[in-house]
């Protein structure tokens, strides 16, 4: 059914009259008995005491009012919004962030950032450095937060954001009271030599002259984590507020003193302009990352 007969029948309603209906709507007054005609057909229902002068809505008539201006009040609503929705189509950020920021300072990020704009679709992909970077680079995704590169690539940009601490993992039982303590006790479980935090960490322990024995190497953090956790080894994680939740058994301990940082930013195409969404990404994401604190 046409739902502009119906918004003709709540207008009689609200009017009071065929004719004062009609001038409203800028009908005829045959097209508003015609409408209302066809209403009472398809519905095989007298919506009005044709008795009375002028007519009146019958009961019957004055339910079926009721339910019509929910149907007219409805698909005005559905056309506004599908009026704003062309108007303001929805953005998508498309995003790729490396693991310990997923669950801790980006998904705070991504929460204020929602707050601002309700209408916001995010597409995430989570990843080491050396993997989103490629995506970035062939417009996978339009930016990527990311460990700070040895050497930015032609092509590309990269902004600084804010630090993440690195940390020495352990099983509990592990006795010593330092970093290298800690280091020297059990077999070392590093990160794959081509991820951009192995580079800085393998750096920190050769500067520093600790010798480590290297076990295995894992490409992710819940691996070894999980690995430490079952006493099979030590190692050097980023210390970001996904890796605070690790397993049972594990304890921590700073990676130097100072502890050692490392950078954190966004990488993008230098071919393309910074969109509104991720500037105000990464300025929420500078502030969560501001009071990101160190483990005790």
């Amino acid at each position: 059914m046409d739902v502009r007969l119906l918004r003709t029948l709540v207008m009689v309603a609200d009017r009071g009259s065929f004719a004062a209906a009609a001038e409203a709507l800028g009908l005829s007054q045959s097209s508003v008995s015609q409408h209302i005609s066809q209403i009472e057909e398809r519905f095989r229902i007298e919506l009005f005491d044709r008795a009375r002068r002028p007519p009146e809505l019958s009961a019957a008539g004055r339910v079926f009012v009721e339910r019509a201006r929910d149907v007219v009040v409805g698909y005005r609503d559905l056309e506004e919004s599908f009026a704003r929705a062309k108007r303001d189509p929805p953005v998508t950020l498309r995003i790729g962030v490396i693991p310990t920021l997923v669950g801790g300072a980006l998904a705070r990020s991504l929460a204020r950032l929602r707050a601002a704009r309700p209408d916001l679709r995010i597409a995430l992909q989570a990843g080491l450095s050396h993997d989103l970077e490629p995506l970035v680079g062939r417009g996978r995704i339009e930016c990527a937060i990311t460990a700070e590169p040895e050497k930015v690539k032609p092509g590309f940009r990269w902004t600084a954001v804010g630090r993440e601490p690195l940390v020495v993992i352990g099983p509990s039982d592990v006795e010593g009271d330092t970093d290298a303590d800690l280091l020297a006790a059990r077999p070392f479980i590093r990160f794959k030599r081509f991820a951009w935090a192995a580079r800085l960490i393998d750096s920190e322990l050769e500067r520093r002259g600790i010798r480590v024995d290297s076990a295995m190497e894992v490409d992710s953090l819940e691996g070894i984590a999980g690995l430490v956790a079952q006493g099979l080894g030590v190692s050097v994680i980023p210390y970001g507020s996904a890796s605070r939740a690790l397993p049972d058994g594990v304890r921590t301990l700073p990676f130097g003193q100072p502890p050692v940082t490392r950078m954190l930013g966004l990488l993008e195409s230098s071919n393309r302009v910074r969109s509104p969404t991720a500037e105000a990404l990464l300025r929420e994401l500078s502030i969560v990352l501001r009071g990101e604190t160190m483990p005790a």
